[in-house]
């Protein structure tokens, strides 16, 4: 897997592709400095963290549960989706555990099955998804974030 920057802007952008089964992590930046995948991880969701609190600041939970058309996911949808899947790639796949929303119960919080991650849904499901609060939806993406980043035992 290669780290290049995105061809449309050469500033803190990355595009991922696979380069013969080979793991080779760059960064091109100012410095071009090189960085494990750890330290990428940790810098891109670190990143993406602060772009989307910036957006979602504040938000009202009638502006979380905004659809712009009924078949379309509601901002508070997008952020959970977002999470699980993160739950996902980074417990699962890489740290070959758990994700936490099944071992910590958050699936519980959220009213939601063990191992949903919010594919497959029609309207009728979509619109019956329960709106979580903003605080819930930001403790849960810092659990998983925080499960990324601390020594396993």
């Amino acid at each position: 897997m290669r780290l290049l920057p995105d061809r449309r802007s050469l500033r803190g952008r990355y595009s991922i592709y696979h380069a013969h089964k080979r793991l080779d992590i760059l960064q091109v930046s100012e410095k071009e400095d090189n960085l494990n995948i750890s330290e990428f991880i940790e810098k891109s969701l670190t990143e993406s963290k602060e772009y989307i609190n910036q957006a979602i600041n504040d938000l009202s939970i009638e502006e979380l549960a905004f659809q712009p058309q009924p078949h379309s996911n509601c901002i508070a949808f997008l952020l959970w989706h977002l999470a699980r899947v993160e739950d996902l790639w980074i417990n699962r796949v890489i740290l070959g555990g758990q994700e936490i929303y099944e071992s910590d119960g958050w699936y519980q919080k959220f009213g939601t099955a063990e191992r949903d991650l919010g594919f497959g849904y029609d309207v009728d499901k979509l619109n019956s998804w329960p709106v979580p609060s903003l605080e819930l939806l930001q403790e849960y993406r810092d659990a998983v974030q925080q499960s990324a980043f601390q020594p396993k035992r």
